[in-house]
Parts: C-alpha cells; sequence; structure tokens
C-alpha cells in the first residue's frame, strides 16, 4: 500500500496525522476525503502494531488510542468542508488557525507521553477548539489546502468520547459570534490554553449534573458558569491547570483590599474572648476611638463598624426567643438591609440601594429583593442583585433556587456591564441572606466564554453576645467588599467618560420554562358536601333523621 511508506520514512516518535495528510497528497489515490483517510492511517497503524519494531509499535497504539471513535467525526468534518467550499476568507480564519495550532501542539506532545492528565488536558483543548471550528461555516474557505489540513489535523483527536460532551448550550450558544473571534485573536498563547482547560472542567462538571438529573433551572454549572468554591471544581483546577496558569487565573480573580485606619483597628480589637457577654458587649459597641474631631470620610470605616455593631446589640439587649430561621425575612429588612445601606451611605452620589420586588432592564420581569445600581440619567446599570431566602413558609430548595436565580439573572447583568466595562474589571455581585447568614459571592467573565462564580466572604449576624468576636473578625471582608464594589463602579464611570465603545462576545441566558395556566376546577351543579359538615351527604339525598 503506497501510504505505508511514510511510515518507513519516518522515526516512530515523529508520527504525526499532519504529516501524514501531507504525504497523503502526493499519491495519485489521494481521496480529499478526511474520513477516508483516517480510515487509511488506522489500518497502517494496525499494521505496525503487528508488524513494526517495538518502539513504532508503542508509539502507534498511544496514537491510536487518542484517535478512538473517529469515525463519526471525520463524516461531519467531510460534510462540513463540502459546505464550505465557496464561502469568502474572513479575518476569523487567523483567529482559529492559531488555536488549532496550539491544540495540535499540545495533542502531538500527549501522544508522546503516557501521562493520563496531560493527555485528556490536550484532547479537551483540540475538542474545544473543533467546536469553534464548526460554529459558522460561512466564513471559512478552502481555497488553500493547507489552511484546511492545519484546521483539520486535530480531530481524531477530537473524537474522545470520555471529553467531548455538549449539556446544554455551548459558549457560543450555536453561533460563532465575530466579536468572540476578534477578541480570541487578541488573547496570548496561555490564554488560549487556559479558556480550553476551563470550558473542558466546565463540561465535566456538567456531565455529573446531567447525570443526577439536574437542569439549567437547578444547576449553576448548565447555565455555563463555574463555581470555584465547588471543592471538585477546585480539585479538577488543581489538576488541569499548572502553577503557573493557576497564578494568572487567581491574579483575574483577586478582590479589592480595603486599607483599615488606626481609629477602626482599635475598635475592632475590643471584642476578644472572654469580654463579648451581655454584661460589656453594649457598652463595647458604644465606645469610640476616634481621636479630637470626627471627619467622615477619614473615619468612615470607624463609624460604619461603630452603627452596625450598636445596631446588633440593640437587637440583643431586650430578652427575646430569638428564631432568625423563622423570621428569615422580617429578619432580613430589619438587619441586612441596614447593614448593606449603611456600607454604602457615603457613597450615594454614585451607588444607590433598592429594596423590596424590584425589577433591572437586563432581567425582564423578574424581581429581587434588593439591588445595587448606578445611575446614569433616565437609564441604571445593575451591579449587584440581593436575595432574602429561607423564610417561614418556604420550601426546603428555596435557598437552593434562589441561588442558581441570583446566577442566571447576575449573568444577564454581566453580558449588560460587559457592553461597557472591560471584561477583566467587570463583576456581579450576589448577595443572598440565609439563617442569619450574609453570603457575598461575584460572577466575572475573564475569558471569552468562560463565566466564574466565587466567593467574595460569607458573615453570621449574631444570635447572642458570645458571636461578637466571629462578627468582629470577619467585618473587614465586608469593607473590602465596598471597595471592590467602588472599584467596579469608577471603571464604568471611566468608561462613559472616555466614550469607550467595547463589543465583546457573551453567552445568552437560556429562557425560563413558562408556565402553563391554572386549571380550571370543574365545579357539578350538585356536589356533595364534605363528611365533616354538620349536614354531610348530596342534596339531593334525603335528610338523614
Amino acid at each position: 500500500m503506497p501510504w505505508d511508506t511514510y511510515f518507513d520514512k519516518t522515526l516512530p516518535e515523529e508520527y504525526r496525522f499532519l504529516d501524514f495528510y501531507k504525504y497523503r497528497q502526493g499519491q495519485e489515490d489521494f481521496t480529499f476525503s478526511f474520513q477516508k483517510e483516517a480510515s487509511r492511517l488506522r489500518k497502517s497503524l494496525d499494521l505496525l502494531i503487528l508488524n513494526g519494531s517495538k518502539e513504532a509499535k508503542n508509539n502507534a497504539n498511544r496514537l491510536k488510542q487518542s484517535f478512538e471513535g473517529h469515525r463519526g467525526h471525520c463524516k461531519d468534518i467531510d460534510v462540513l468542508w463540502n459546505n464550505i467550499e465557496n464561502d469568502l476568507v474572513d479575518t476569523t480564519i487567523k483567529t482559529r488557525e492559531k488555536e488549532l495550532h496550539l491544540a495540535e501542539i499540545g495533542a502531538a506532545c500527549s501522544v508522546m507521553n503516557s501521562t493520563t492528565t496531560v493527555l485528556q488536558s490536550a484532547i479537551g483543548r483540540v475538542d474545544t477548539t473543533l467546536k469553534s471550528v464548526g460554529k459558522r461555516p460561512s466564513e471559512l474557505v478552502n481555497d488553500d489546502c493547507t489552511k484546511k489540513i492545519k484546521h483539520i489535523e486535530d480531530s481524531p483527536t477530537a473524537a474522545n468520547s470520555e471529553l467531548e460532551c455538549d449539556y446544554g448550550e455551548t459558549d457560543t450558544d450555536g453561533q460563532y459570534d465575530a466579536d468572540e473571534a476578534n477578541e480570541i485573536q487578541c488573547l496570548t498563547e496561555g490564554e488560549i490554553v487556559i479558556r480550553g482547560q476551563l470550558l473542558t472542567i466546565l463540561n465535566l462538571i456538567k456531565k455529573d449534573d446531567v447525570n443526577l438529573g439536574k437542569t439549567h433551572m437547578t444547576s449553576v454549572c448548565l447555565n455555563q458558569i463555574i463555581d470555584f468554591s465547588d471543592v471538585e471544581i477546585k480539585r479538577l483546577i488543581e489538576k488541569y491547570l499548572n502553577n503557573e496558569q493557576q497564578e494568572w487565573l487567581y491574579s483575574v480573580l483577586m478582590k479589592k483590599s480595603w486599607n483599615p485606619s488606626d481609629d477602626y483597628k482599635q475598635y475592632i480589637e475590643q471584642f476578644r474572648e472572654g469580654v463579648c457577654n451581655r454584661a460589656q458587649v453594649p457598652m463595647l459597641v458604644r465606645k469610640t476611638f476616634v481621636e479630637e474631631r470626627f471627619d467622615p470620610y477619614f473615619n468612615e470605616g470607624h463609624d460604619i463598624v461603630q452603627h452596625i455593631f450598636t445596631h446588633c446589640s440593640v437587637r440583643l439587649e431586650a430578652p427575646r426567643s430569638y428564631q432568625p430561621l423563622r423570621l428569615e425575612r422580617s429578619y432580613s429588612i430589619d438587619t441586612v438591609v441596614y447593614i448593606i445601606n449603611r456600607i454604602f451611605r457615603m457613597h450615594q452620589d454614585v451607588i444607590n440601594c433598592g429594596w423590596i420586588e424590584i425589577t433591572t432592564p437586563s432581567t425582564k420581569k423578574r424581581k429581587f429583593d434588593g439591588v445595587l445600581k448606578i445611575e446614569r440619567g433616565k437609564g441604571r446599570i445593575v451591579i449587584a442583585i440581593i436575595e432574602f431566602s429561607k423564610g417561614i413558609q418556604a420550601s426546603l430548595t428555596k435557598e437552593g433556587d434562589d441561588h442558581v436565580k441570583l446566577c442566571r439573572n447576575a449573568m444577564r447583568n454581566l453580558n449588560c456591564l460587559l457592553q461597557s466595562v472591560s471584561k477583566e474589571k467587570a463583576r456581579i455581585y450576589l448577595i443572598q441572606s440565609a439563617n442569619g447568614y450574609i453570603k457575598v459571592e461575584y460572577l466575572m467573565r475573564p475569558l471569552p466564554g468562560v463565566y466564574i462564580l466565587d466567593k467574595f466572604t460569607e458573615i453570621k449576624i449574631p444570635e447572642s453576645f458570645d458571636e461578637f468576636e466571629a462578627l468582629a473578625e470577619k467585618f473587614t471582608e465586608l469593607m473590602n467588599f465596598q471597595a471592590d464594589v467602588l472599584s467596579t463602579v469608577r471603571s464604568f464611570n471611566k468608561s462613559i467618560q472616555t466614550k469607550e465603545n467595547i463589543h465583546i462576545f457573551t453567552t445568552s441566558v437560556k429562557d425560563t420554562p413558562q408556565k402553563g395556566p391554572p386549571k380550571k376546577q370543574e365545579i357539578s351543579e350538585y356536589q356533595p358536601s364534605s363528611p365533616r359538615s354538620p349536614c354531610p351527604g348530596d342534596p339531593e339525598s334525603p335528610l338523614m333523621e
């Protein structure tokens, strides 16, 4: 067979499908069919495994294993190229070549490396890249055989069935958007690799949730969001990303830090073990450490913590039965609203708080218990949404359902914010109150199609004087949250002042299933009364004696 001469002329460690395909172009029986050529390669590998040298057998086995299950994909690729024969060349071709070139290098290295982790990582990158290639055939043209080869050379590797999974929306939502192509073109090689790895991790988590019977209304990841607070995702991050890649990722997700003043530190340090009791806390919360003249700007941190601690102390000073689980709704309105309002009271010129049954322009008719928004004339940009969960009549799933609701609508608001603020600085904050805890998270989109949810802080509102020490230890994180929100506001205002026009690719959120109209209960003309009625029975039945 003429194509076998390629293996005679090539060292076993240099076997590559790209070189094989190029070699076949010079053969008289070259079919121009990716499916047929891949099939011939497989036959050649079988012969090498039977008759080749030990080194050739080992490399052929590895290469064949990575091509397992390729037949269906080869057929799809042939159909793809037949459809794009006469289309125009688009600028996105350079971007895709760049992605596929990196993916090919990773796949080739993986074939030579027996470690499972590296092999799966490279296959995942090729899989993601192949999906991108097939989104808009109208943007590619087969006027250069070399370009065609560079696009499809890794597709057998992408056929690995363990990592190729499509559970719901893809990162492009069925279309390869020109804005996404422009974004990817601006990424560095390292960022493209990280993007592919993160999408691979997302697909693995989505597979698990689908197997559990979850939907996009009950699962965060099925809405294309990677939740970094999930222990399993943390494990996969450490597995698929090396130290340098993790360092880059966490630098993007870094939170702003607030610089505490001396008077703030002195106030917080009061609440230590042994003094947090009913006798001393009411006195400590009212003590001030501001020297000389009070300044609402320089002493803002001291003023905020003193007011909030005093508020929490006043609620506990009168003896009462304290059950935040049963009083979640009224408790949240009385305490959580006060805390959020007080944190941002000195910044009402740039950010406003709205409470109870609030709607936003980006989330249609969906209502929230609270929002933080930037007012710009007649319009407004929402940068935080708030939900109170676990009320007395709430179902057991309400807390989880509210969290998915927050994530889905945070994604909608983030897509809106990204039109004005760069992806490195755009953030939407999620605040959820349940069981006396305030949980703060933030959603980012650091790379095209990659939405990341991370935890900012979680504090417990004191239910007894003993818990003031824990509140004091965590309170600085709330002030860091304030600094982070204000940084996002400044980024937005700066983009408006400089009239930046940012066009980027965003992933749409799946629509909420529509509830059908309530079924009308058919009422018969004659209906028997309840057995517990003083006069049970049918209206036409004789009276009981």
